[in-house]
């Protein structure tokens, strides 16, 4: 079969599944809470983010926005556009 809806989904490639599986099945507490398990998934968001952030050739990790989905990417963009084109 050949598959022409990648806009709708798109397959994970192999290496990314085989790095992520931990945090689909056992690593999946939130980043956001106090606890040990959750504070360890948050410092393992903040290398990505770093390392991501260096083959990007971004100053600042921080400068990094992950988001869920296309339309939360589309609204940054769109506010960033807006409010730098209001002031």
């Amino acid at each position: 079969m050949i598959y022409l809806d990648n806009n709708a989904t798109t397959a994970i490639a192999p290496e990314v599944r085989d790095v992520m599986q931990p945090y689909f099945s056992e690593l999946y507490y939130n980043p956001s809470s106090a606890y040990l398990a959750a504070i360890e998934v948050a410092k393992d968001i903040q290398r990505a983010r770093e390392s991501i952030a260096r083959f990007l050739g971004a100053v600042s990790p921080l400068e990094l926005i992950f988001t869920s989905c296309a339309t939360e990417s589309n609204n940054h963009v769109f506010a960033g556009v807006t409010k730098a084109n209001c002031e």
